[in-house]
């Protein structure tokens, strides 16, 4: 079981949605797959003073966590990521296997 969460969280302004769907979809989340992340969650607020999305990520294990979160994929990932989006907040959690924020 992990021990961890990454957590992701952030607004997508509306010009940007369907460049954001596209990056997504073909590059970040089989970037992320591939240096150990393990997409389990996102969540989309319809309502509320809360930001539109929230992505989930774990790993096997907090070794794998700490690399990836280290690695250049990632750190370009996020990089690229950045134009996209705004109010952007990244936060590792202890694990629990419910909703988390």
């Amino acid at each position: 079981m992990p021990s961890s969460k990454l957590l992701l969280s952030y607004n997508i302004p509306y010009e940007k949605q369907d460049a954001y769907l596209r990056f997504m979809l073909n590059q970040f989340i089989p970037a992320l797959q591939n240096i150990g992340l393990i997409n389990i969650g996102v969540w989309h607020t319809a309502f509320g003073a809360y930001p539109i999305r929230l992505l989930v990520f774990v790993a096997e294990d907090e070794g794998t966590l700490d690399r990836a979160l280290e690695s250049d994929v990632w750190q370009g990932m996020e990089q690229e990521l950045q134009p996209m989006i705004t109010d952007y907040s990244r936060r590792v959690v202890p694990y629990d296997p419910g909703f988390q924020f």
